[in-house]
């Protein structure tokens, strides 16, 4: 079950296409955490290829940062997270 997943437009002159980040957002015992809140920064918002930051945070829990994670167009990388 994925339980976060961002989803963008990426625009370039060159290049243009869709990037996909999906996972999971779990507690140390791998149980779901519904509602967790994903914030994506980062150049790949605004480029067709390069990375972003993810940060997952939900009340209770400590955030938990993913830095450089590859975006690329038209593909779809996974990145799971134990809060």
């Amino acid at each position: 079950m994925i339980l976060a997943s961002l989803l963008w437009t990426a625009a370039g002159q060159a290049q243009s296409g869709t990037g996909n980040i999906s996972g999971r957002v779990v507690d140390s015992d791998g149980g779901a955490i519904p509602g967790a809140k994903v914030i994506a920064t980062g150049g790949a918002l605004t480029a067709p290829v390069g990375t972003v930051d993810l940060t997952v945070s939900q009340i209770g829990f400590s955030d938990n940062l993913a830095a450089g994670v590859q975006v690329t167009p038209d593909g779809t990388g996974t990145r799971d997270f134990v809060l």
